[in-house]
């Protein structure tokens, strides 16, 4: 090892030590949940140990580490290693905000400590007195292991034994879902949703901000008795000429886009345009016109225009949903939805004000009614916001029911809530009455 290898004087020996000890305090004291990690930042504690070891076992910070205490916490140290982050995994899950107050995480201490104590003294001394052998060890453990991975396997496929809660307890959970969650299999999309044993009603188009207005859209299908279809692709801007540049899968979406498009074409059932309009920024551009570096609303109203006369063939009706409220705020999923034991719910982001909400859309709102303007009997609207906020606030929940899956895109619950207050709306508009 270097440490034996390389001798120090008694001074440096210890200044060592004292950069050790301080590096890793400054670690332990200054590294939060906003500290980037894994990445450059881990290189302080490691440099901080590395200083320690370099110093040796004689300088005048040893006592700190020799002393029985230190010596026995080092002797359990791989078994703490083991036991600690599950127990603070589940300590935040079950007691929530609770979990950082200082008898929480005494309490966390306590018991991690005399779980590596027990680990060490029935597993790891045993082990390493010899009386088990690797062979004896190994298969067991390999048999353990493959266990636990087809169980985890299988929960996850069935969507965590969901059977597992009551019934009210369930369809809150469903609730809580993204709002893509109103979905069966479709041999032409990626979704069909409404009355599925009747013909093709509405069309849904566009990126994930399209899927989670499946959850509103499918009880204004099954009341207009029709099935609806969603053509949809997360992160591509699904409509005519339109491309996302500085995008490793650009060439996938545009591939999406015109099979998508292609499909579409082959009925007259009318169209719900919905995109992420406001996160996109400055990376798209009209293939029609590339040669224009046209600012993004620009680019925006070119790809809607362009769909509008691709698809709007024989007055064919087009309902596009405009931007509608991004909280910016996620909280922990794990605590998101119920289970089927008590568990701390996750406190709701705080609500956003509705002039925010306002400011944040005119401009794209004006353009949208310019392009209605132009196609009054063809071109319909829908404002989220008027749905999703009341007179002076957007909230994010409500009878404790989550509104947003996560920083901007709709739970069930939410795209419900948008559905609901807009259901005459849809429905005429898919009935085209």
């Amino acid at each position: 090892m270097l440490s034996k290898r390389l001798t120090f004087p008694a001074g440096a020996r210890s200044l060592l030590a004292a950069a050790g000890f301080a590096l890793i305090a400054y670690a332990v004291v200054s590294f939060d949940s906003a500290t980037s990690f894994p990445g450059a930042t881990a290189l302080i504690p490691c440099l901080g140990a590395a200083c320690v070891i370099l110093a040796g076992e004689r300088h005048v910070l040893s006592p700190v580490l020799t002393n029985p205490l230190s010596a026995g916490i080092g002797l359990v140290s791989y078994s703490l290693y083991l036991v600690h982050w599950p127990l603070i995994v589940y300590a935040n899950y079950i007691l929530g905000d609770d979990a950082k107050s200082v008898a929480v995480k005494v309490l966390i201490v306590a018991l991690a400590m005399a779980l590596a104590a027990l680990m060490y003294r029935l597993i790891e001394q045993p082990y390493r007195a010899g009386r088990s052998s690797l062979l004896r060890v190994a298969g067991p453990a390999a048999a353990t292991i493959v266990a636990l991975a087809i169980v985890a396997f299988v929960a996850n496929r069935q969507d965590g034994w969901p059977w597992r809660l009551p019934a009210q307890a369930r369809e809150v959970a469903d609730l809580q879902r993204f709002g893509f969650w109103p979905c069966a299999k479709s041999a032409q999309s990626k979704c069909a949703f409404g009355s599925l044993s009747d013909p093709v009603g509405v069309q849904v188009l566009g990126d994930s901000f399209a899927e989670h207005y499946v959850a509103a859209l499918d009880p204004a299908a099954k009341r207009a008795a029709v099935r609806g279809e969603a053509y949809t692709a997360e992160g591509c801007p699904l409509l005519v000429g339109l491309v996302r540049t500085a995008f490793d899968g650009s060439q996938d979406c545009k591939r999406q886009r015109d099979t998508y498009l292609a499909a579409i074409r082959q009925n007259q059932a009318p169209i719900v345009l919905s995109q992420s309009w406001m996160t996109y920024g400055d990376a798209l551009r009209n293939e029609l016109a590339p040669e224009v570096n046209a600012p993004a609303l620009q680019v925006w109203r070119a790809g809607i225009e362009n769909t509008i006369h691709e698809l709007g063939g024989s007055g064919r009706r087009i309902l596009i949903i405009a931007p509608g409220v991004e909280p910016g705020c996620r909280s922990p999923m794990s605590r998101f939805a119920p289970g089927p034991l008590w568990h701390a719910p996750s406190k709701p982001c705080p609500a956003v004000p509705l002039d925010r909400v306002q400011a944040d859309n005119r401009e794209f709102h004006a353009m949208l009614e310019e392009i209605r303007s132009r196609y009054p009997n063809q071109v319909f609207l829908l404002y989220p916001e008027r749905y999703l906020c009341g007179e002076a606030e957007c909230p994010t929940a409500m009878d404790g029911l989550w509104l947003y899956w996560d920083v901007n895109h709709l739970t069930v619950a939410g795209a419900q809530r948008v559905g609901d207050g807009a259901s005459s709306q849809l429905l005429e508009f898919i009935r085209g009455k």
